[in-house]
């Protein structure tokens, strides 16, 4: 079996998950999957352009999380959140 990797952009201390992390089962398309967008709030043109392109590639909804503030962690209840409602989510973004 392939094991994958994952690096988490938080602090050392809260970089090891609390239970057993499970991956998300592989997707080879967009085609009628829900995707999520997590907004930092100062994104509005990109996050735009993010959008239209995953409709155009075939995502039947793109769903928008806002960050409560853009200068703290992401809460375990924020993440949920986004895992419970979409199949994949463009996180990560800088401006």
């Amino acid at each position: 079996m392939a094991s994958v990797k994952v690096y988490s952009p938080r602090p050392v201390q809260f970089a090891e998950p609390e239970g057993e992390a499970v991956a998300a089962p592989e997707r080879h398309s967009l085609v009628g999957a829900v995707v999520g967008i997590v907004d930092n709030g100062k994104m509005l043109k990109l996050g735009e352009a993010i959008e239209r392109r995953l409709l155009a590639l075939g995502a039947a909804e793109v769903r928008r999380f806002r960050a409560p503030r853009y200068t703290d962690l992401a809460t375990a209840e924020f993440l949920d959140d986004i895992a419970a409602n979409v199949a994949g989510a463009v996180t990560g973004l800088g401006n």
